[in-house]
């Protein structure tokens, strides 16, 4: 009775939140607005933020990965440029200036650049009226709609050479993106971090977690990290590969909030 009243929970709009230790981090959203919905998560590691969608539906619903002033011409894995504003059926990787998309596989995107033209005053009440013109640089997923589901890794501080290396050998795995869990493990560093919007079980290889609710967690070497985006939960309990930790959550002003588990992996 108490897995089938968190599932019921999961699934209102009240998943809003994540989790951090203090140096990496996730968040998790339940949208479900004006005929939208979609759940999705984001997942800060060391060199990258991966991007997960999945039960992304609605009329005219696009993805909208980023929008920033152009830097140049963006380029794309061929090695040219990418003027104006256009469709592309197989985008492995794109790079702006400095600032590297990658997608999981070839995505139906569209990107490049434009003019557009603005005021401050649109922005907040106190600021000029005055027009102002920039070259921006725009890139969103055209096919969410239709695949419902969407991955792309946010890579700072980028050069072509980097992410041609990086769509070719990533170093973050996916381990899961359905509509009860969403999860990404970095090997490297040792860190595995997931969302789950309900109870449910992410099998990987080397890792099984049970949760019993909703829940996002940071999993390291040093320990278990939880929070309850929801801000609903009293506590939330985890079985990873067998072994079980109760986790109580924090309550009243504090809730929603990270919490390290008791016990160590």
């Amino acid at each position: 009775m108490v897995q089938g009243t968190r599932q019921r929970r999961a699934k209102a709009t009240d998943f809003a939140g994540g989790v951090s230790d203090g140096s990496y981090g996730a968040a998790g959203l339940d949208l479900r607005r004006d005929g939208a919905t979609g759940r999705k998560g984001w997942f800060f590691l060391d060199e990258e933020v991966v991007c997960l969608g999945t039960g992304i539906a609605g009329d005219g619903v696009r993805t909208s990965v980023d929008q920033r002033l152009a830097e140049g011409e963006p380029v794309m894995p061929s090695g040219s440029s990418l003027p104006g504003v256009q469709p592309m059926e197989a985008a492995s990787w794109i790079l702006n200036g400095t600032m590297g998309y990658v997608f999981e596989q070839p995505a139906e995107v569209s990107a490049g650049t434009q003019e557009q033209t603005g005021s401050w005053k649109e922005v907040y009440a106190a600021g000029s009226a005055a027009p102002v013109t920039r070259n921006a640089f725009s890139v969103w997923i055209d096919d969410a709609a239709a695949t419902g589901r969407y991955a792309y890794t946010l890579v700072p501080g980028a050069t072509a050479e980097k992410l041609r290396a990086y769509a070719t050998s990533p170093r973050v795995e996916i381990l899961c993106n359905t509509a009860e869990v969403q999860a990404v493990r970095d090997g490297t560093a040792g860190v595995t971090e997931a969302l789950f919007y309900a109870a449910a079980t992410l099998d990987a290889p080397g890792l099984s977690i049970h949760a019993d609710g909703p829940c996002a967690l940071i999993l390291r070497r040093d320990g278990i990290y939880a929070a309850d985006p929801t801000q609903k939960e009293k506590a939330v309990t985890l079985t990873i590969n067998g072994k079980t930790f109760p986790v109580p959550l924090p309550q009243g002003e504090m809730a929603g909030s990270s919490v390290r588990a008791p016990g160590s992996l």
